[in-house]
C-alpha cells in the first residue's frame, strides 16, 4: 500500500499523561450551566479537517468539534466512544467495530458505517496531510457489515492500531461531491462533538454548545477564539482578564503570573520533542560526525534555564520520559564544545584564514535555520543556538517564517535546518512515519534521515504484539538514533496553561494538550463572567 508525500505536522500543541494544578479547587457539591470561555491563541487558524489540519489553534479544535470511534481517558486507556464495541480475529487482521446508533452531526444528519468508512478511507488517502499516518498506512480495506458496523483489515497485525482510532469522523453527505481540499467544510466544519462552529474568521472563532451531544451536552455555552498576534500580546489580555486561557504560556511569565489570584496555572512535561532538524540532502550535513558534533556545541541546560527557566529537561531522542518505551540509559549530549571542534577536524573543517569561522576546500560552514513566526520561545532558543555555532566557527542564519510557508519549505526539502517540535506520541510506533526511510517519499520524513538498522527496528516495533519485545526493539531504536542523529536534539519543555480560576473540571487529556474533556468544565452561576 503506497504512502503519499508529506506535509509535516507541525503543532504547536504540547501533550503529557499528567497534568498538575499549582493550586487545588475544593470539591463541589453542584455543577452550573453557562459562560464563555475565552481563548488567547498567537497562531493563525488553518482549516479544520481532522484529515487536513496541519497545526495551529485549528488541532486544539479538532478535540472538540469531532470524535473518533474510540477515546482515551486520563489515565490513556481506551474507551468506547462512537464505537460502543469491537472485536478482534486471533490473528488481529480483521476488527469489527459496532457503532452508537443514534448519534447525529452538527446539522442533524445521523451518523453511520457510511461515514466512518468514508472518514476511514480520507485519512489513507491523505496521509501525507496528516499526524496520525502511522496508524492508517497498515489498513488493506474498510468494509461495511450494516449500517452500523463495520470491518478494518490489517495488512499486518499491530498492537498500537486501536488506540489511533481516536481520530475525528466526518460526514461523508457534506464532503463526497467536489473538491475535499477546498471545500467550504474545512472553515465551517461539521463534526459530531461537544462544541459546533457558529462563525469563522481570521481574527475571531466562536463555537457555541451542542446541547443535543450524545455524551452530555457541555456545562460551558459557548467557546470563543480571539486570534492574536503573538504570545506576549496573548499574555497581556490575559493579564488584563480580556481573555480566559492562555496555552503554552512563555515560562518567562511564570513568576508573575502564578501571582495574579485569578489566574490558575497547570504544568506538566510535554510529549514533543523540541529539536533542529538537518536536511541531510545537504552535503554540508550528510556525515554523522557533524551532526553529533553540532550536538555536543549546544548547551541545552543554559537554554532550559535561560529560556524556558528551569522548566524542562534536556533531550536525548524522539520517545518522551513518560513512555514505557523509553530509555533512561541513553542521557542527552553533554554541552561538549572542544569534543565537536575535534570531531569537525575529523571531517575536514578548521579554521584555517583565521577569520573565525571554519572552512573546508574553500567553503564556509554557513547554513539557515528556519523557525515559525510568533513563536518568541522559539525565536529565544534560536539566537542562544546561532551563538553556540558561532563559539566553535560556525555561521548560521535564523530566518522567520509564516507557518503555512514553512510546512511548504519543508515539503520541498527546500531547507537546510529548522528548529521545530515534533509530536513524540502516546506510542513509539508514531517513529515510523518520521524516520523510516521510505517515508521520505511517502511519509514525513522531511529530512531524508536514511539509518537502515533504524529501518529494521521501526519496522519491528510496528510489528511486534508483546510489549516486553517492543520495549527492547525501541530500547534499541533510540541508542541508534542517539548514534546517528538527525539533527540537535534540545528538550522536553514544561507546558504551562494559565486559566480563569472561575473555570472548574479541568484536567488533561492522555495525548496532550487538549479540551477533549471540556465537556467536564464549569462556573459556578455566581462566578458566570458571560451571559
Amino acid at each position: 500500500m503506497k504512502i503519499k508525500r508529506i506535509a509535516l505536522i507541525i503543532t504547536i500543541f504540547a501533550f503529557s499523561l499528567s497534568l498538575t494544578p499549582c493550586k487545588k479547587s475544593p470539591p463541589q457539591t453542584h455543577k452550573d450551566y453557562g459562560d464563555t470561555l475565552i481563548v488567547g491563541a498567537f497562531t493563525k487558524p488553518t482549516v479544520i479537517n481532522p484529515i487536513l489540519t496541519s497545526g495551529s489553534i485549528s488541532a486544539m479544535l479538532l478535540d472538540i468539534i469531532f470524535d473518533g470511534l474510540i477515546r482515551l481517558d486520563k489515565n490513556g486507556e481506551i474507551k468506547p466512544n462512537l464505537a460502543e464495541t469491537w472485536e478482534i480475529s486471533e490473528d488481529g487482521l480483521e476488527w469489527a467495530f459496532h457503532l452508537r446508533k443514534g448519534v447525529k452531526f452538527h446539522d442533524g444528519a445521523e451518523l453511520t458505517a457510511e461515514d466512518v468508512k468514508f472518514s476511514l478511507d480520507k485519512f489513507r488517502e491523505y496521509q501525507e496531510k496528516n499526524v496520525y499516518a502511522s496508524s492508517f498506512r497498515l489498513i488493506d480495506r474498510v468494509t461495511i457489515i450494516n449500517q452500523y458496523t463495520i470491518t478494518i483489515y490489517l495488512l499486518k497485525a499491530s498492537s498500537s492500531f486501536l488506540s489511533g482510532l481516536n481520530v475525528g469522523i466526518i460526514p461523508k453527505h457534506l464532503l463526497e461531491k467536489g473538491d475535499f481540499e477546498t471545500s467550504k467544510f474545512n472553515y465551517n466544519p461539521v463534526g459530531t462533538g461537544p462544541f459546533k462552529m457558529k462563525s469563522f474568521s481570521e481574527k475571531e472563532i466562536i463555537l457555541e454548545a451542542n446541547k443535543e451531544y450524545f455524551r452530555g451536552r457541555p456545562y460551558i455555552d459557548s467557546i470563543v477564539v480571539k486570534i492574536l498576534e503573538n504570545q506576549k500580546i496573548a499574555w497581556a489580555k490575559l493579564m488584563s482578564e480580556e481573555v480566559d486561557f492562555v496555552y503554552l504560556l512563555d515560562p518567562r511569565k511564570y513568576d508573575i503570573t502564578k501571582k495574579v489570584p485569578s489566574i490558575r496555572l497547570y504544568t506538566y512535561l510535554t510529549p514533543y520533542y523540541y529539536f533542529i532538524g538537518f536536511n541531510q540532502e545537504k552535503e554540508l550535513l550528510k556525515d554523522k560526525r557533524i551532526c553529533q558534533a553540532l550536538n555536543y556545541a549546544v548547551d541545552k541546560e543554559e537554554i532550559i534555564n535561560k529560556v524556558l527557566k528551569g522548566q524542562g529537561r534536556a533531550c536525548s531522542g524522539t520517545i518522551c520520559p513518560s513512555s514505557w518505551a523509553y530509555n533512561p540509559d541513553i542521557k542527552p549530549y553533554p554541552y561538549d564544545p572542544e569534543k565537536a571542534l575535534r570531531l569537525l577536524k575529523e571531517t575536514g573543517w578548521e579554521d584555517t584564514n583565521g577569520d573565525y569561522i571554519l572552512d573546508k576546500n574553500g567553503e564556509k560552514f554557513i547554513f539557515s535555520l528556519y523557525l515559525n513566526e510568533g513563536d518568541d520561545m522559539l525565536m529565544q532558543c534560536a539566537l542562544l543556538i546561532q551563538q553556540f555555532m558561532l563559539d566553535i566557527g560556525i555561521k548560521i542564519t535564523v530566518e522567520v517564517i509564516p507557518l503555512l510557508n514553512l510546512i511548504k519549505h519543508l515539503n520541498q526539502k527546500d531547507f537546510t535546518s529548522v528548529v521545530i517540535y515534533i509530536f513524540s506520541g502516546i506510542d513509539p510506533d508514531i517513529n515510523y512515519i518520521f524516520w523510516e526511510s521510505s517515508q521520505k517519499q511517502e511519509g514525513k520524513n522531511v529530512f531524508s534521515y536514511r539509518n537502515r538498522k533504524v529501518d529494521r527496528l521501526l519496522e519491528q516495533g510496528c510489528e511486534a504484539r508483546n510489549q516486553e519485545r517492543r520495549k527492547e526493539i525501541y530500547y534499541e531504536f533510540q541508542k541508534e538514533m542517539f548514534e546517528d542523529p538527525p539533527g540537535i536534539f534540545l528538550f522536553w519543555r514544561d507546558c504551562l496553561w494559565a486559566i480563569d480560576k472561575r473555570f472548574k473540571g479541568i484536567e488533561i487529556d492522555p495525548g496532550g494538550l487538549s479540551m477533549k474533556n471540556i465537556t467536564e468544565w464549569w462556573v459556578l452561576e455566581e462566578e458566570q463572567k458571560y451571559r
